[in-house]
């Protein structure tokens, strides 16, 4: 009786990938057995990955009594080849719950968005878990499972009049911003720090120095950089991507409206006046919003509603539980061996848009 949970074969450890590694070490610690399926062929990262038990095969066995949970990615492509198992699905991001799902398709009307053999939900945040409770209207058992925010690792250092921002997020957006700023007088004795290319390790020292982090968020699950900058004791000000709103609201962060350039500048010189003018209220501010991070999205809690959403799925009888003994392949045997489950989601695209020009 094992959760296995399927992850994509990524180059670099991303968000979503270290949350699926966390989850499963998470269960396996308290005494539920889990492990993270990779494809054979990939090498897993050393050193930014939860220790979680992992398994490299094109092909994995299944047994009565296991659990399967699936990313929320490219439901066309891949329900097909798991269509002999029931799946818990576990939404990490908005974008994908309905990508290619046409309105009105069958797919469309599925329980959750073409995946008529999901049997339960894992929400990894509380605007995820809104949007499912629109999206299931109540078929499907729905949970939260929080992510965690390493606060040993992302914690306050000696600040230093630094203005952070990650180049690869927004940045047609937030070069009318840092042209702005780089113009005005104040700027004099304050430096923009780009995050790009460094280790979690350097992000995290990056953010430790930091007086202000440019948030760029955007269609966000959650969005970790903004709530590891809150937890680094830097001042949080741009856009939340909605579900940054999770921990950017009740005066936090400065949430800034989609597009206001000049709303941005002003709000980061209004943290750059009280840094230098009025450190102390500043430096309270910061601690309040770590401490909301350090209580809201730590490894207990996680913990806890793991153990708690998991005892439910694999109790006797659970639908989530596989019945009959299965062999099931990796999504990365499928592209090493042609691409099957693209070509197929190719042929229906040609065939909808043949639809199209008949029908016009």
């Amino acid at each position: 009786m094992t959760v296995t949970f399927i992850a994509p074969d990524l180059p670099h450890p991303s968000g979503g990938l270290r949350v699926i590694h966390a989850l499963a070490a998470s269960l396996d610690r308290q005494g539920v057995p889990a492990k993270v399926w990779h494809g054979d062929r990939y090498r897993v990262p050393t050193g930014d990955l939860a220790p979680a038990p992992v398994v490299c095969a094109d092909s994995l066995a299944f047994v009565p009594g296991d659990i399967l949970v699936m990313t929320e990615i490219n439901a066309l492509a891949w329900a097909p080849e798991f269509s002999q198992v029931p799946v818990v699905l576990h939404v990490q991001g908005p974008d994908f719950v309905f990508a290619g799902i046409e309105p009105g398709s069958t797919a469309a009307r599925a329980p959750y968005p073409g995946w008529p053999n999901a049997t339960a939900v894992i929400a990894a945040s509380r605007t995820l878990e809104t949007l499912m409770e629109e999206t299931l209207a109540g078929r499907l058992p729905l949970f939260r499972i929080p992510v965690v925010v390493d606060t040993d690792l992302f914690a306050p250092a000696e600040k230093d009049q630094l203005i952070a921002y990650m180049p690869r997020r927004r940045m047609e957006e937030m070069v009318p911003v840092l042209n702005l700023l780089s113009r005005r007088e104040e700027m004099q004795g304050w430096d923009l720090l780009p995050i790009d290319g460094m280790t979690r390790e350097q992000v995290a020292e990056a953010l430790g120095r930091s007086a202000i982090f440019l948030s760029g968020a955007e269609r966000e699950g959650f969005g970790l950089p903004g709530a590891e900058a809150l937890a680094a004791g830097a001042a949080v000000v741009g856009f939340s991507g909605h579900g940054g709103t999770e921990y950017m609201a009740d005066g936090r962060a400065t949430v800034i409206p989609e597009g206001d350039a000049v709303a941005m500048m002003r709000a980061v010189l209004a943290e750059m006046e009280a840094f230098e003018n009025d450190r102390r209220a500043w430096d309270s501010k910061r601690e309040d919003a770590r401490q909301f991070i350090g209580e809201e999205f730590c490894g207990g809690s996680r913990d806890a509603a793991a153990l708690r959403v998991f005892t439910q799925l694999l109790a006797d009888g659970a639908p989530s539980r596989i019945t009959e003994s299965v062999e099931l392949r990796h999504f990365s045997a499928y592209k090493v061996r042609g691409a099957l489950p693209r070509a197929r989601v190719a042929v229906r695209s040609a065939l909808g848009g043949l639809r199209r020009r008949i029908r016009g």
